[in-house]
């Protein structure tokens, strides 16, 4: 097949439900994105794409990390953004390339903390997510940029915290922008 030497496939904005079973025969592929799709999940066949370096599956309605995802070794980029993920898959620690992990703009609640103690990631980005405050002892193993983005995300919900004392007590701010205080009858 003349395909057989592709490097770059850009199959994005096609209204796809379902990834083409074929493109799992391109494994001379570096790169695929399949971004704003309607992709639920890619086919188990995938996995056979071990020379994939970055995949773009971003705007689609993925609820899970596909298993395939976590056989593609030579992965060095994952763009999962904008999709439903709810949870990162511990297994995603077997992709020991993997140096950009973007899953912003998700569901995800919970992230385990291996994900920040990969060997070769630089950079994970998990912003508008409805994260919980990530474990402590995270910070003192993750990677520098991550460590800055977990201390700016602790810095942001102490300040939300600190917001909600304030509307929550007994002073109403004023329209100058200064507490006023609430008139009590006597």
């Amino acid at each position: 097949s003349r395909l057989t030497s592709l490097k770059n496939l850009n199959l994005g904005n096609n209204k796809l439900t379902e990834a083409p079973i074929g493109v799992a025969q391109l494994t001379t592929l570096k790169e695929l994105s399949l971004a704003h799709n309607k992709l639920r999940t890619l086919p188990a066949e995938y996995a056979k794409l071990k020379n994939l370096r970055v995949l773009r599956l971003y705007g689609n309605e993925m609820e899970e990390v596909p298993e395939a995802v976590v056989s593609m070794e030579g992965l060095e980029i994952l763009d999962m953004h904008g999709n439903k993920l709810n949870t990162v898959p511990r297994e995603l620690r077997q992709l020991r390339h993997l140096h950009e992990l973007m899953l912003y703009e998700n569901n995800i609640h919970r992230c385990p903390s291996d994900i920040f103690r990969m060997e070769e990631i630089e950079e994970v980005s998990l912003d508008d997510n409805p994260l919980e405050y990530p474990p402590p002892q995270l910070l003192d193993h993750s990677p520098p940029i991550v460590s800055r983005a977990l201390m700016a995300l602790k810095q942001e919900r102490e300040l939300e915290n600190v917001r909600r004392e304030l509307y929550s007590s007994s002073d109403v701010v004023g329209t100058s922008g200064t507490p006023a205080r609430t008139q009590s009858a006597a």
